[in-house]
């Protein structure tokens, strides 16, 4: 059995989390999902609410986007194993906004948490994609609408449809991607009471935000994972240092050639990253150099000695010949008896001073 899931219209407005549980329960016992998804987005915590319900389901998923699909809905996209988007369907990735109401304080709050759901979105992006933080940060930056080409090379897409005309509902698109975060308000059904020790935690938190909080712009430093470190103390110009205030979660960072580690909102510790593995590099690059110099001047020697190994081989070849020649020059001769029983005697009966040659005419041998 196949669940059909329908998620129309802005998110935490127009679907909730409680339709979401309303629907699935018209299905039992499925053996797979399909979601069908037209929406602008909406807010981000119903987003990952339903994400997060939805995910839970260990069975195979099909989303498809028709129409819209932008924003928080983007994420919803990324549930399913099996990713279709209909023939012009406007998809759209951007960074959160709101427009809340509050003092000071209470906006530069919110500018924090803000700053956190965009990082929270680009990892969640850079994750499910398999594509780098660096690759998905500029495309939310400036809202981004998506060609089918581009979804399908980014892999928010698997395939590409031809319009269905299933459309359940049509929205306007006026994409968003909501926080819905009201730290401090009562009236807020998600104000929760807190103990002393809480309270103390959230009041040490407002005021280094009315600390921070000045005509001038505090310095904010991201590291090698995308992360941002905000120094409510500092000025863009300044260098942080051991002992400065820092908004960030405890851990350490890489920015630039340093590493900072942050405890309990200060950085505890500052160190240079040490630059020997590059000098070590630059060693083995300079000895690679000298040995592959070496090598071809032995190379070079090796050729001209088996060059002149090559001539006097020839030389020894040519002189081997010219002996075995002159050896069957010599042997057409007969040796002269060193004991001859009687002088041999020409024709007119004259003793001859010359060795008889042997039977035949002597060859001429001697040739070059």
């Amino acid at each position: 059995m196949e669940a059909i899931i329908y998620i129309e219209g802005e998110i935490g407005v127009d679907v909730q989390m409680t339709d979401i549980i309303q629907q699935m329960k018209a299905f039992p016992d499925p053996s797979k999902m399909i979601i069908n998804i037209n929406s602008v987005g909406g807010y981000v915590s119903h987003s990952d609410e339903i994400f997060d319900y939805l995910n839970s389901f260990d069975i195979p998923k099909k989303t498809i986007a028709r129409n819209f699909c932008a924003s928080a809905a983007t994420k919803l996209m990324l549930l399913g194993d099996e990713r279709e988007v209909e023939k012009g369907t406007q998809f759209m990735i951007h960074n959160p906004f709101a427009g809340p109401e509050g003092d000071a304080d209470y906006l530069k709050e919110f500018s924090i948490e803000l700053k956190k759901v965009e990082n929270a979105f680009v990892s969640f992006y850079s994750e499910k994609l398999n594509q780098p933080k660096i690759a998905i940060a500029p495309l939310m930056a400036r809202e981004t609408f998506l060609t089918e080409k581009e979804l399908l090379t980014l892999g928010f897409a698997t395939a590409i449809i031809e319009k269905s005309g299933t459309n359940k509902n049509d929205a306007n698109l006026k994409a968003v991607a909501k926080l819905d975060l009201k730290l401090n308000n009562p009236n807020n059904p998600k104000f929760m009471k807190l103990d002393q020790k809480s309270k103390k935690g959230l009041l040490d938190r407002i005021t280094d935000v009315l600390n921070s909080f000045s005509t001038k712009a505090m310095l904010e430093l991201s590291d090698a994972d995308g992360n941002v470190l905000m120094f409510p103390e500092l000025e863009p110009e300044q260098t942080p240092s051991e002992g400065d205030k820092v908004q960030a979660e405890d851990g350490s960072y890489t920015v630039g050639n340093q590493v900072m580690t942050v405890e309990d909102g200060v950085v505890v510790s500052v160190e240079e990253i040490s630059d020997e593995g590059d000098e070590d590099l630059e060693q083995m690059k300079k000895d690679l150099d000298e040995m592959s110099q070496k090598y071809e001047a032995e190379k070079a020697m090796n050729e001209e000695k088996e060059t002149k190994l090559k001539e006097q081989m020839k030389l020894t070849a040519k002189a081997k010949k010219e002996i075995e020649e002159i050896k069957n020059l010599v042997s057409d001769f007969e040796i002269p008896n060193k004991n001859p029983s009687k002088p041999k005697t020409d024709e007119g009966g004259r003793k001859s001073a010359f060795p008889t040659h042997k039977k035949g005419s002597i060859k001429n041998k001697l040739r070059k």
